[in-house]
């Protein structure tokens, strides 16, 4: 009874458990973005800067931080229909998460059948940083879309099924999303592959000539790209000494350089299933047991689409050429998922009764942990800028001064100035802290009352700065918000 009752299946249960998670990982996203917390730093620093240029100023790099032009051009209309607001800001990635759950679901369902989606459709619905990133102004959750559609397009219809239709489709398209997402590239390359492979065990070469231009028009459009914005940013100083950890060492030559190889290889692991010793183990051995399952089916080309992304970003990684920082590989997250997938269902098929229950209790033990369901009760929270600044305002007097922590000067720059509602927020007789101010040596105008306001700092900061500047005056109040701090001291 157990066998057919759980693990049969033509149980109509299991599409609507699919149905089920997809709809409460929509109905997350929407909630996260309803509850509208504050820009924190990096969203910031993009933002004010998209909201300054005009459209042709887009094309240029932005100072401190990157992001895709054409991922900035559709944020900055969003700004310009709605307004200079949070909303506004969030509803590119927004729409970009929420379309990436069914798409995901559709590119599962070409390999797993309907019970065997669960679990990796689990993961990508309510594993973290997939889910912060669907409301943050950032490029990453298009990323992802991005990823999933390629791979989706790629696997639906070969070349030599084309028209003149699918030849312009995939020319435009290709050219257009290395404009949206820079990891595009890599799917791109993968996709390449995966067809001239496919022709040439084939022998297809008729199917190889209607590539030939379209991958042209890609190399085109990427080399535009490439020495028109990225190659201005690559060997800066100050970014390879904030990525250097993230670079993927080939060959590791030491010790310290094997432990960075493995860190970051693992973390592919944390990010898509877990950070837990089981869930990392589980992990590994699924992509195995999934790639195993492609090789004897004879599916090379789907290898090539699911593992080749992976090796090209380590390759340009090992010439530090792109970082392997989490939120930069999150476009490989679906992959990764998709891969895991196929080797749980490999296993539970294989198993004998009394070990798929095993399975499953590992699977729903890992799917506990991954527990970014927890939103939906706890509110999910950076840096609380925006009401801290409401609340100074609120308690502000003629004469007072402010002194503003260098790390709060992008978060301050947005809704001091470039917000919509900036002058409910903008602080008169404000000072601007520089990276280089020590509490000790700071010279701060003399004021009989004075503000110290803090984001995207530790607590012990805002206690370095108190005792340092405060030591002769008292505390009349503090304001905290999440991650951001408000001190007023009077003489």
């Amino acid at each position: 009874m157990l066998q057919s009752n759980i693990f049969r299946e033509d149980k109509k249960y299991w599409r609507w458990m699919a149905i089920g998670i997809m709809l409460l990982g929509i109905a997350l996203r929407l909630w996260m973005y309803w509850q509208n917390r504050s820009l924190f730093i990096d969203e910031a620093c993009v933002s004010y800067q998209l909201i300054d240029r005009d459209f042709a100023g887009l094309f240029d790099n932005l100072k401190y931080q990157y992001a895709p032009p054409l991922f900035l051009v559709l944020v900055k209309l969003m700004t310009l229909v709605f307004g200079a607001n949070e909303y506004a800001l969030r509803l590119i990635p927004l729409l970009a998460a929420i379309g990436s759950i069914p798409l995901f679901y559709l590119l599962c369902k070409r390999f797993l059948t309907e019970r065997f989606t669960l679990f990796p459709l689990y993961l990508f619905c309510f594993g973290m940083p997939i889910l912060q990133y669907a409301t943050e102004v950032k490029q990453y959750s298009l990323d992802v879309l991005i990823t999933i559609a390629l791979v989706y397009l790629a696997l639906s219809k070969p070349p030599r099924r084309w028209g003149i239709e699918w030849t312009l489709f995939w020319s435009i398209s290709g050219a257009l999303v290395v404009w949206l997402s820079m990891p595009s590239v890599f799917i791109l390359f993968s996709v390449g592959m995966s067809w001239w492979y496919t022709q040439y065990k084939n022998q297809d070469w008729e199917a190889f000539k209607k590539t030939i231009p379209v991958v042209t028009v890609w190399l085109i459009s990427f080399a535009a790209y490439f020495f028109g914005i990225i190659y201005n940013d690559l060997g800066l100083e100050g970014l390879e000494a904030y990525h250097a950890r993230f670079f993927l060492p080939l060959p590791p030559t030491n010790g310290a350089e094997l432990e960075q190889f493995y860190e970051i290889l693992i973390t592919f692991y944390r990010t898509a299933i877990g950070s837990t010793f089981v869930a990392i183990v589980f992990g590994l051995g699924a992509t195995f047991l999934g790639w195993y399952d492609l090789q004897i089916k004879k599916q090379s080309h789907v290898m090539i689409l699911l593992g080749l992304p992976f090796l090209v970003a380590m390759i340009a990684s090992g010439f530090y050429m792109y970082s392997l920082i989490p939120r930069l590989t999150l476009f490989l997250m679906p992959l990764l998922l998709l891969s895991i997938g196929l080797g749980q269902a490999w296993l539970i098929e294989r198993s004998p009764l009394i070990l798929k229950g095993f399975w499953v209790g590992i699977l729903l033990l890992i799917c506990v942990n991954k527990n970014g369901y927890q939103y939906f009760y706890n509110r999910f929270q950076i840096e609380e800028l925006r009401p801290l600044l409401e609340q100074v305002r609120a308690h502000w007097e003629p004469g007072d001064q402010a002194y503003l922590h260098s790390e709060g000067t992008h978060a301050y720059t947005f809704y001091g100035k470039y917000f919509e509602q900036a002058d409910a927020l903008s602080i008169e007789n404000i000072r601007i802290g520089h990276w280089s101010d020590r509490p000790a040596t700071l010279n701060l105008p003399a004021a009989k009352r004075q503000w110290l306001v803090f984001s995207h700092v530790d607590k012990a900061v805002v206690d370095a700065y108190v005792k340092g500047v405060g030591a002769e005056k008292r505390i009349v109040m503090t304001i905290e918000e999440h991650g951001a701090w408000a001190v007023l001291l009077e003489e």
